[in-house]
Formats: structure tokens, sequence, C-alpha cells
């Protein structure tokens, strides 16, 4: 998918996940090779990054799964939960649309990963997903 006419400060990337839990970490590790003109790495999604993708023309979050293929996917529908502390991208956005006019476009690139347990670095399964997903980002944008 192309956009003609981007600007990649228009575009923001959002690295969901934790380093210090193996694939977890995964995203961080994709935001870090892109090196995109604008990105966040956060522990998880929380209500305050609302404000943060205001200002975006374009976002994507980016985030590890337990299983599954290599995917980014528009989202498109806000997917509610409790709205604690942490929620979903999709609530993100439906907060960001409501309290501050987000018009952009929002995506979510979920990279499957193996092990998730405590510690740090990328399993092998997470590594070859990280190298597809940049390659898919790059692409996209």
């Amino acid at each position: 998918m192309s956009f003609d006419g981007s600007n990649a400060t228009d575009l923001l990337y959002v690295a969901l996940g934790n380093p210090l839990r193996h694939d977890d970490g995964v995203a961080w590790a994709v935001v870090e090779a892109m090196d995109p003109a604008r990105s966040l790495a956060q522990l998880q999604a929380t209500p305050e990054l609302a404000t943060e993708i205001s200002g975006a023309r374009r976002v994507v979050f980016i985030d590890a799964a337990m299983q599954g293929e290599l995917r980014l996917e528009r989202i498109e529908h806000f997917s509610p939960s409790s709205l604690t502390h942490a929620v979903n991208p999709s609530e993100v956005v439906a907060l960001a649309r409501l309290l501050y006019g987000f018009t952009g476009e929002a995506w979510l690139c979920r990279i499957p990963g193996k092990d998730f347990t405590p510690g740090e670095g990328l399993s092998r399964r997470a590594n070859t997903n990280a190298r597809l997903a940049v390659s898919l980002l790059r692409d996209w944008c």
C-alpha cells in the first residue's frame, strides 16, 4: 500500500511490549531497526497515548503476538474493555477520535513470537518475524 505525498513526520510508530520479557519486546526491536522520524516505545497501551497520536496523520501500533502470522491490519472499530490503566490500541484510537478529533488512519502490526518468559533477547522466530515486519512496514509506507 502506498500513500503518495505523505510526510514521514505525519506517521507515528508506537511500539508496545516489554523488552525484559524476551519476544514481548519485538516491537521495540522493529522500531529501533526502522529508525523512523517519529516513534514511541511503551510497555503497554494506555489512555494517555490518545494525546500522543492525535496529531498524526497515520499511526501504526506494533505489538508481539503469542500465535498466528505476521500481519498488518487497519484499526476500524472500537473494542471495549474495562478502560483501566491499560487499554488496547483500538480504544486509544477511539479516545483520540472522541477527545482530540483524531481523523487519521490507525493500523496494528502483530508480530508472532515464541518466548515470553523473563529475560532479554529475541527468539529465532521473533527475530525472523521482526526482520519481515521491518520489510513489510517499509514497503507499506
